[in-house]
């Protein structure tokens, strides 16, 4: 086994300190130059499996993508009024059939029940006239169309002016 000489450690410690203090002004700058160029490593490190593409060719810019994200959204809200206001347009629509509706069997309603003046018109033309009919093929039938004009009833069909006669005789 080679054997290795005694150092002087005194001697070593002296050279040691005007290295240290010539180091101590060095370091930090060392230190900086090698933590920038790690910082630069770990920012062009890629994870494994990824492939290297250069940023600038295929990606927009910050500007860009702003701008786009602004007419998407512009784009989403004015999609969202038209299909509000389609809605409401179709909501319109439902509520004014449904009043028609209503309207129409109110009317059906109005027309089954008999007024006080069209029971007195009914009588009187009745009284005056009789129940007029016709002769169709060697039958008889009740003429009701001549009541109706006669008697102004024309909210009220004629199976309707015919159920009242038959109640009123009753």
């Amino acid at each position: 086994q080679p054997s290795t000489p005694p150092v002087n450690t005194s001697a070593t410690n002296n050279n040691n300190d005007k290295e240290d203090v010539k180091d101590s002004n060095d370091k930090p700058q060392i230190k900086q130059e090698k933590s920038d160029e790690e910082n630069v490593e770990m920012k062009d490190a890629k994870p494994q499996g990824e492939k290297e593409e250069p940023t600038s060719s295929w990606f927009p810019s910050t500007k860009q993508l702003s701008h786009r994200l602004v007419r998407l959204l512009r784009a989403l809200e004015v999609n969202r009024k038209q299909i509000d206001l389609k809605e409401a347009r179709a909501q319109n629509q439902r509520d004014k059939l449904q009043r028609e509706e209503e309207r129409i069997k109110k009317r059906q309603e109005l027309a089954l029940e008999w007024t006080k003046r069209e029971k007195e018109d009914f009588y009187r033309i009745l009284v005056r006239h009789g129940v007029p009919t016709f002769t169709r093929d060697g039958e008889e039938y009740d003429n009701w169309d001549f009541i109706r004009e006669k008697a102004n009833l024309k909210r009220k069909d004629l199976s309707q002016i015919e159920k009242y006669y038959v109640d009123f005789l009753t």
